[in-house]
């Protein structure tokens, strides 16, 4: 499986800083630490230890390529310790100007101890956390634990040497450790690099921290073996550079200016590499069009020149526009170090002598040579190192040609006239720098007491630089932490601004849905009233036809007791039916009596619950079909007494007709 995640380097990503004074202990893990900037991009960034900087400052350009808005600082006394060995202030003294250069708008050196820094941080604020100090298990175990706090949570702490087991290294053994108490991952070439992840955020399932603390052991192989590779690939990179660099320092180059409105610059220039003694064509490839004459610089060290054509051709086609040869060279003008020794024996070349560094051979001005296409300048040359080739030109003799011999006599006369003058100025030089020394063997005692009490002074310069250091380091770190603090609260404001106005249309929505509610129940209200007054009303209607009833029975019982004494068995079952009646009644007014005692529970939830409404509409409901219900055992009961009274009536009046039938048959 191959790991083709954006996240791994491009191969663009070249150290700066590789193996700073002969160390390389760190150099493996160079691309991860340009990849885990990339993949956390971190807002502050810690390093505990950091000598000559090599992973700092590969940790700093991180940063800055891939534009992450991070604070960096390196945590050191910068006087060593008993593993990495102790050293003089030049290494403080490199590493600060170096950070100055580079690194100066977000990388702050603090020369203090790892304990005395904490102060300087807020807990739960460093992103990435890098621990390369004294490695002893207890040194290390003090700076875990004593940083972690600091550290957010998910952040990333790295340890450095945790495959290294010689001496009294100990980071080994609190890796162990660790590996129980949190994510972790590690890689264990060049010493061994932990990769701890702080509890407390779940990690990601994407990207390079996916991989990492993720489940997959096949990734994380194919990760190991990804960076070793490009561990090798720097380590072999490193190697060529060097010997790059030596056959750079044995061999010779020669150099085409063009000219510009700033004059001769590097960057408008054109090299290539010379092979000492033989005859080589030169090709180069120039624009057009430029103003001014060229400047070759024929080569960058001492040596014997022979120039033998200098040709200007169009690039595409190969039109020769512009060619010099012989004599013509021998005339063109010269600055730095460089002198013309004349022809060849052979007359077909110009011999030139390099003093020094910096040969100056001027072109005419090429401003007739027009063309549409780019141009190619080839140069036919030989450079002779050995000085041995000089001896035969200074005895030669008059049979080269006249000219020649004049030339080269007028160059010589100017040469010495030349060198007579410098020799003049370096002599009257060398007398004032005489008269200057002897003044200074003269003020030496004084010398020495103004430079005993200078140095006293730069001492106390230096302390109190090194405090107004550590403290403006202070102050600029309250800064950032104030910064960041009053960027979380702004954004917590924001946060709290627009629940405000959530809250604000909440309780607008719940004002008018309270107007609406109270509305409704105000009508219900006005419902229930009107309700509760028919129930009243009702109510004296049973009343009233109860007292009707309790009347009729009265006066039945009364007609039953003075008229009918041989009904009294009927009457009594019909009183005994009277009396279920009005038992009937007396349970309906007990059932109203609740009733009315629920409906008055129920008017005091209406405030409350609105669903009771529901429930009273059905209980008046009830209550009406119970009402029907009385009125239809009243009609019963009215139609009971009323068939009684019928009864009663012709039993009372049937022996009266039967007598009056009597006495009209006799």
């Amino acid at each position: 499986m191959l790991i083709t995640s954006p996240y791994v380097p491009s191969g663009t990503f070249h150290p700066k800083r590789y193996r700073p004074g002969g160390i390389g202990n760190w150099s493996g893990h160079l691309p991860f630490a340009n990849d885990l900037i990339r993949a956390v991009r971190p807002q502050l960034f810690v390093e505990l230890g950091t000598h000559y900087g090599e992973s700092y400052f590969g940790f700093c350009q991180a940063v800055s390529e891939h534009n992450v808005p991070c604070v960096c600082y390196a945590v050191d006394t910068w006087l060593g310790e008993a593993h990495a060995g102790f050293y003089g202030e030049e290494v403080y003294t490199e590493v600060d100007s170096y950070n100055r250069v580079n690194y100066d708008k977000f990388s702050y050196l603090l020369r203090t101890t790892f304990d005395a820094a904490l102060a300087q941080f807020a807990p739960d604020s460093i992103d990435i956390l890098h621990i390369d100090g004294l490695h002893t298990y207890e040194a290390v175990a003090h700076d875990f634990y004593g940083w972690l706090p600091k550290v957010k949570p998910g952040g990333i702490v790295l340890f450095h040497d945790i495959k290294t087991r010689h001496q009294d290294f100990g980071v080994w053994k609190l890796w162990e450790e660790l590996k129980s108490q949190g994510a972790t991952f590690e890689f264990e070439h060049s010493w061994g690099l932990g990769v701890f992840r702080k509890p407390g955020i779940a990690p990601t399932g994407a990207g390079l921290l996916g991989i990492l603390f993720g489940d997959s052991d096949e990734m994380k192989t194919h990760l190991r073996r990804f960076y070793v590779l490009c561990a090798t690939e720097l380590e072999c990179r490193h190697k060529a550079n060097e010997r790059l660099r030596e056959d750079r320092a044995n061999a010779a180059r020669l150099q085409v200016f063009l000219p510009s409105e700033a004059g001769y610059r590097e960057e408008d220039s054109h090299s290539v590499e010379l092979t000492m003694g033989q005859w080589q064509q030169i090709d180069l490839e120039l624009s057009s069009g430029f103003a001014g004459p060229l400047r070759i610089d024929l080569i960058d060290c001492p040596a014997v020149i022979e120039l033998a054509c200098l040709t200007f051709r169009a690039l595409i086609n190969g039109d020769i526009l512009w060619t010099a040869t012989g004599r013509d060279l021998c005339s063109f003008p010269l600055k730095g170090t460089i002198v013309c020794l004349g022809m060849t024996e052979s007359g077909n070349a110009c011999r030139f002598f390099s003093f020094g560094g910096d040969p100056q051979l001027f072109l005419p001005d090429l401003g007739s040579v027009q063309s549409d296409q780019p141009l190619r300048l080839q140069v036919w040359l030989r450079v002779l190192p050995e000085f041995s080739a000089l001896v035969p030109l200074l005895s030669a003799d008059a049979n080269g040609s006249e000219e020649a011999v004049e030339e080269s006599e007028l160059q010589a006369l100017e040469d010495v006239a030349a060198l007579k003058a410098e020799l003049e100025r370096i002599t009257a030089e060398r007398d004032l720098l005489l008269a200057g020394r002897n003044q200074m063997d003269l003020d030496a005692p004084d010398m020495a007491r103004d430079y005993v009490q200078m140095k006293s002074e730069r001492d106390s310069f230096a302390a109190e630089h090194e405090e107004l250091l550590a403290e403006h380091n202070k102050v600029r770190t309250q800064v950032f932490l104030f910064k960041t603090e009053a960027k979380q609260a702004r954004k917590e404001l924001e946060s709290t601004r627009s629940e405000l106005m959530q809250v604000r249309v909440s309780y607008d929505a719940c004002r008018t849905q309270r107007t609406e509610l109270e509305n409704v129940m105000l009508n219900l209200r006005n419902d229930l009233a009107e309700r509760v007054s028919s129930i009243e009303r009702l109510q004296a209607l049973v009343a009233e036809k109860d007292l009707a009833v309790e009347r009729i029975n009265s006066s039945v019982r009364a007609d039953h007791e003075a008229t009918i004494p041989n009904l009294e068995h009927v009457i009594a079952d019909k009183d005994a039916v009277l009396a279920e009646k009005n038992a009937a009644l007396a349970e309906k007014d007990a059932a109203l009596t609740a009733k009315d005692a629920a409906l008055a529970e129920k008017d005091a939830a209406l405030a409350e619950k609105d669903a009771a409404l529901a429930e009273k509409d059905a209980a008046l409901v009830e209550k009406d079909a119970a009402l029907v219900e009385k009125d239809a055992a009243v009609q019963r009961l009215e139609a009971a007494v009323q068939e009684l009274a019928t009864c009663r009536s012709m039993r009372i009046t049937a022996p009266m007709r039967a007598i009056g039938r009597l006495f009209k048959s006799e």
